[in-house]
């Protein structure tokens, strides 16, 4: 494995988060409303306008992506450390099937129930079945999935964030990287954990986590470009 591919697809996947980012921002904007209600659910994902399939096109690809790239670092980092490298990517997997799941579901599984029930049944009925798959509604099972999966990425994001500190020669750019990949992976464990809990403060931990590991990614290109 050249070091410079996986700087590549580090770029890539950094530009992703970016864009998913920036999307994000304008769906919410766009729905003039912070997304606190099962109503307030509701009206962001009854009239999807192109920016709300593109943020979801944009989020599988960027997952996809995002297997693809600890794949590479599994396949870089197996002579030195076996164990860890092998223990690592056993739960990419899990991640990319959890939430290709959460995120074509929003554009097919959401809008088909919206079709089929909308008018047409009680709005309790609604709320139960539409409510747990709306995935920006913090009350929603698929909500929990999402979130679910990130703390699963985080195991091999400790695992290769161990391994990326410990390259050689020994760097401060690979010991930073190394770090932002673990305190993305810690803080992915808090959200899932506060979202079980109830605990509001710590369930921002798996957005606190993803601007972790947009800053590795960026780490990332910069080390493996150098090596």
């Amino acid at each position: 494995m050249k070091p410079r591919q996986i700087s590549i697809v580090s770029i890539v996947l950094a530009v992703l988060t970016g864009i998913w980012i920036v999307c994000m921002i304008l769906l919410v904007k766009q729905s003039g409303t912070v997304i606190a209600t099962f109503e307030d659910a509701f009206n962001f994902v009854k009239d999807p306008g192109g920016l709300f399939y593109i943020t979801y096109l944009n989020v599988v690809v960027l997952t996809i992506v995002d297997v693809v790239l600890f794949g590479m670092l599994y396949l870089y980092f197996k002579s030195a450390f076996p164990v860890l490298s092998l223990s690592g990517i056993l739960f990419v997997p899990v991640y990319a099937a959890y939430n290709l799941f959460v995120y074509i579901s929003q554009v097919s599984v959401v809008q088909k129930i919206i079709t089929v029930y909308d008018g047409q049944v009680s709005d309790e009925f609604m709320e139960v079945i539409l409510g747990q798959f709306i995935q920006l509604w913090e009350h929603s099972t698929i909500g929990f999935i999402n979130n679910y999966a990130y703390a699963i990425l985080g195991i091999p994001s400790v695992l290769f964030g161990i391994a990326i500190y410990r390259m050689k020669p020994v760097v401060w750019s690979s010991k930073l990287t190394g770090l932002l990949l673990i305190l993305n992976a810690l803080a992915c464990f808090s959200g899932i954990v506060g979202i079980i809990a109830g605990n509001q403060t710590l369930a921002y931990g798996s957005a606190i986590g993803g601007g972790f590991f947009f800053l590795s990614l960026i780490g990332m290109s910069i080390v493996f470009w150098r090596d």
